[in-house]
Order: C-alpha cells, then structure tokens, then sequence
C-alpha cells in the first residue's frame, strides 16, 4: 500500500506538472482580436495556474482522503484477523476435545453429528407422540375402571335398572340399524330401476349426435350397476344431453 501511494503520488505531480506547462504556454502567445476577451482568458489563464502551482494544498486533501480510506481498510482487516482468531481458537478447542487434527475431518464428524442429531430429534417427536396415544388410552380405561366400579357398588334393583336400560339402548341401536339398511336397499332398488332408464336415454342422445362438453362420457359395461360412489357422475352425463336438448329446442322454437 506505501508502495501503491508514492507511485500516485508521483504520477499525480506529473500531471500536475503537465498541466501548468501547457496553461503557460498557451498564456504566452496572445492573439490580436478582442484585447478585452483575450486579457480576461489570460487573467482565467494566471488563476487557474495559481490554483495548479499550490499543488501542496491539493496533495494534502488527497493524502487526507487516503489516509481515511486506509482507515476503514485497517478497521475492516482487524475485524478479518479478529474473526479469523476466533475460528483458530474454536477449532484449537475442538482439536484438543477429539484429537482431529485436519480441519476437513473436524467439518466430516460434525456434519455427522448434525444428521446424527435430526435423527435423535425426529425419533424424539415419535416418541412423543406414542407417549400422547398411551395417555389418551390410560386415561380412557381408566375411566372405563371407574365406571365398572361404580357399577359394582350397586344394588340388585339398580342393577336391574340399569341392565334394562342398556337393553333397550341396544333394541333402539338395533331398530336404527335395520332401518338404515332398509332405506339403503330400497335406494339400490331405485338405483336399478333408473339403471335402464338413463342407459336407454344416453345412447339415444349418442345416437343423435349430442355431444359433452362438461361432464364425463361414463362406459356402460355389461355387469355394471349404479351405487352411491358413482351415480352422481351417471346422472351428470344424463343431465348435461338433456340440458343440451332443452336448449336446442328452445333455440327450434325461437324461446329465448
């Protein structure tokens, strides 16, 4: 950096030098015309070589701007050299703690133990969670135990009581039952009665060239039957034809 300085410095006095050589030059040989323009350009002329001459004064600023910029340089590399101490004692602290001595095994081991880590940590968490379910179970038998307890304190009349009361808990449960499956095959009987019904009126839709744009063209494979997991699509193909022939038909009549 001393080295780099004195030679800006020397090429700066340089230019400087050049400079005043040619501003005294062209102060020396004055023109015939315009006496008034030409004393005031030779008067500029005199000005600016008095302002180059003081070239001390323009060293200074320039040494003062170098010497602050050096400043923040030295700051920055203390930092460096601070930081790189740092570094040095931790891995001198890790050295002595593992006996490794290559910094690229030191990173190895503890890239390592990081993974070895997240796997601790993950198979924590599971652990957890396992610990949350077998509480929530405990807890539950235990309440379980109460209840049987509790039952077990009562009298023959109560337990009647509470043995007729179950009993008809478990009729209704079992009258719910039967009547849900009731309703739902009496929904698969409807389901097979429109069966043939929309399978009739979608191929004759195909037959008179109506076309899908929205809903999915479903497949009529021999064996198939409605249920509840795809009727809704079957009905949506019917739908969309017949909604395809209300407007043609409308469109026929001029209906708007």
């Amino acid at each position: 950096m001393r080295a780099k300085h004195e030679e800006d410095k020397e090429t700066f006095e340089n230019k400087i030098k050049q400079m005043r050589e040619q501003l005294t030059e062209k102060e020396t040989t004055p023109t015939v015309e315009n006496d008034k323009t030409n004393e005031k350009q030779a008067t500029d002329k005199k000005q600016s070589v008095g302002d180059f001459s003081n070239h001390i004064h323009v060293l200074k600023v320039r040494l003062a701007k170098i010497i602050a910029t050096n400043k923040g340089k030295k700051k920055l590399m203390d930092q460096y050299v601070k930081n790189v101490a740092a570094m040095k004692d931790a891995f001198e602290q890790i050295r002595e703690a593992t006996g490794i001595s290559s910094i690229e095994e030191t990173v190895n081991a503890f890239i390592k133990a990081e993974e070895q880590n997240y796997s601790l940590y993950n198979y924590v968490n599971n652990l957890g969670t396992d610990t949350d379910h077998l509480e929530e179970q405990n807890r539950e038998i235990k309440e379980q135990i109460e209840r049987i307890i509790q039952r077990g304190k009562l009298n023959d009349e109560e337990r009647d009581n509470m043995r007729s009361k179950m009993e008809n808990e478990c009729n209704n449960l079992i009258d719910s039952i039967n009547k849900a499956n009731a309703e739902t095959e009496a929904a698969r009987r409807m389901f097979r009665k429109v069966q043939q019904h929309v399978e009739m009126m979608v191929e004759m839709f195909k037959r008179s060239k109506f076309y899908l744009s929205v809903a999915t063209k479903m497949n009529y494979d021999e064996g198939f039957i409605f249920s509840e997991s795809n009727i809704v699509s079957f009905l949506a193909e019917l739908e969309e034809y017949i909604c395809s022939l209300i407007t043609y038909t409308a469109f026929k009549r001029d209906d708007p």
